[in-house]
């Protein structure tokens, strides 16, 4: 290997460690008797509840349509509150039509449901579970309904990714290069 083969190893190396690769925006996505994919992320700021029962997110942008009653004056704006294993509410979340709401109304409950919690750490700034998870809605019927939780990559992840593959492609064909000179 040459010098400059080591120091673009180097330097690759180098802005590996400097890059972070933990995602901030994680994608959420509903199925069961109704349908609802919504997207949180973590950098915004978060309502913490004294109780540490309950993280809450306000303004939460997806598609609710599929849900009964969800008013499509709400324009795919949600509050969602995911609840901790502190206390008695034993994990589970719930969907607000919070911009919905009528005049006098305090809450618009869309859905609310029992299962597992997904969060995990301090409610002030809580860290999501990926992965897949069942609910029961708490309504007559206990719908059973399963959620998925994903982390989206950073821009800065697609760009390391991007540039690995660059690199890998670029020492492919130098090496194909390399083998042609060889045989000519």
């Amino acid at each position: 290997m040459t010098l400059k083969t080591y120091a673009a190893t180097a330097a690759l190396a180098i802005a590996m460690v400097a890059t972070s690769a933990a995602a901030d925006t994680f994608r959420f996505e509903l199925n069961g008797t109704h349908r609802a994919v919504w997207t949180i992320d973590t950098a915004t700021p978060v309502t913490e509840y004294a109780d540490g029962e309950f993280a809450s997110y306000g303004a939460v942008i997806g598609n609710f349509s599929d849900l009964p009653g969800f008013s499509p004056a709400s324009n795919y704006v949600a509050q969602i509150d995911f609840y901790t294993t502190a206390g008695t509410l034993e994990g589970g979340f719930y969907i607000d039509d919070f911009f919905g709401r009528t005049a006098g109304e305090t809450e618009r409950p869309i859905l609310t449901t029992n299962g597992p919690s997904v969060i995990t750490g301090p409610t002030s700034a809580p860290t999501f579970l990926t992965g897949y998870y069942v609910f029961t809605a708490t309504n007559a019927t206990q719908d059973p309904y399963s959620l998925t939780i994903s982390a989206v990559p950073e821009p800065s992840s697609w760009a390391m990714m991007l540039s690995g593959f660059g690199l890998i492609g670029a020492a492919l064909r130098r090496r194909a290069k390399q083998a042609t000179t060889r045989l000519a």
